[in-house]
């Protein structure tokens, strides 16, 4: 009788002090009509991937740091590019995880996140595109839905947009007009083999032979 009386009291206490969750929702998408292009010109492969998410807390991308972009990416949702009329994308996601909390957010647009001459990457975010903050998420009211407009982002990290080539990357062709364009890596310069090392020691040698004596 104590025993399943005090069994009892402790569900009750855990139930009232558990903290109640509240829900996020975030409209995200391109204006309707919106033109997305690669680097090379051509339009944006609805099999590419366009993603909503976070880097966490402590990571902040970068055109320097694009190495550790991946490692450190958090997916809150993805979309699918409709490459026919009326052109665009939308989605919509519901976050409740208090571990994203106050987390800045970001639209990323990629064919593969390896990032080097075969990749095309579009990274944008905003000053207003933020998940809610923990005491919101807490709070036991589902939070204000928030929409975040692609052709709104006030920053570009990597790639082009509203035909402006403003963030990281390079491109072979401009679109323009377009509402976004994706950016690629420059190739590495390969380092010189030793046979072309040689092949230059050995000119620089029969120079100083044939240099005239004084």
């Amino acid at each position: 009788m104590h025993i399943r009386f005090s069994v009892f009291a402790i569900g009750v206490s855990l139930l009232y002090t558990t903290p109640a969750r509240s829900d996020q929702t975030i409209d995200w998408s391109s204006f309707v009509g919106s033109s997305l292009f690669d680097s090379t010109g051509d339009v944006f492969s609805d099999t590419w991937t366009i993603a909503l998410g976070t880097f966490g807390d402590t990571f902040e991308p970068m055109v320097g740091n694009t190495v550790d972009w991946s490692a450190n990416w958090i997916e809150l949702d993805t979309a699918v590019y409709n490459d026919d009329p009326p052109f665009g994308f939308s989605s919509s996601v519901v976050i409740s995880d208090v571990d994203r909390a106050d987390e800045q957010v970001y639209m990323w647009f990629y064919n593969n996140q390896v990032g080097d001459e075969t990749s095309e990457w579009a990274l944008l975010t905003d000053n207003a595109w933020n998940v809610a903050s923990e005491a919101e998420l807490q709070g036991g009211q589902d939070v204000s839905p928030e929409t975040f407009e692609m052709n709104l982002a006030g920053e570009v990290i990597w790639g082009g947009l509203n035909s402006t080539p403003s963030g990281g990357g390079e491109r072979s062709d401009d679109p323009s007009p377009f509402d976004l364009q994706t950016h690629t890596f420059a190739p590495p310069i390969p380092e010189p083999s030793v046979v072309s090392v040689l092949v230059l020691s050995m000119m620089f040698l029969t120079g100083l032979r044939n240099r005239p004596q004084n």
